[in-house]
């Protein structure tokens, strides 16, 4: 059998790697609770993030968490939070699968020369994405700069739960 193909565990997490219906294509970075990467959703053709539960944080608790977060963020619609696609179970990973926002984090683009109104705009939208999101349910300590996205120009995408969407 072809091995990028297999049920993998994080450690075997590579490009190629199939997790449910994405094909991962890169990493995007790591947390205390999981890895992120870029992928292929192989069913609707688009590039989407995948949140994966770190093999050591995947309690029968842990896993449960993640699922009812991703659940709560899936049913947040608004246009500050990042959207989310699936959440799910492959073998023994709990994944996450959301929107991916192409241009890196808020603290990213907080390097560049930006105008006040421009720094005062962004941050008002990523404050209601957050104030959505937490309607939705509690907002985690996944909402610092490095965690929010920003989506090529177009506004910034704020974490929910575990996770966040784009601002106009």
């Amino acid at each position: 059998s072809n091995p990028r193909y297999a049920r993998c565990v994080e450690s075997e997490i590579h490009h190629g790697s199939k997790i449910g219906r994405f094909i991962v294509t890169g990493e995007l970075g790591s947390g205390g609770m999981g890895i992120g990467y870029a992928a292929h959703d192989r069913e609707l053709d688009r590039r989407v993030a995948l949140k994966v539960l770190r093999a050591a944080a995947a309690t029968e608790e842990e896993r449960m968490r993640m699922l009812r977060e991703g659940q709560a963020m899936a049913r947040v619609t608004h246009p500050n939070v990042i959207t989310v696609y699936e959440v799910g179970v492959e073998g023994t990973l709990v994944f996450l699968a959301q929107e991916l926002l192409d241009a890196g984090t808020l603290g990213t683009w907080l390097e560049r020369p930006r105008t006040e109104h421009d720094i005062v705009e962004t941050f008002v939208a990523a404050g209601r994405g957050l104030a959505a999101a937490q309607a939705g349910g509690p907002v985690g300590s996944a909402s610092g700069r490095g965690k929010v996205g920003v989506a090529g120009g177009r506004g910034v995408g704020v974490p929910g739960q575990s996770g966040g969407r784009r601002a106009p």
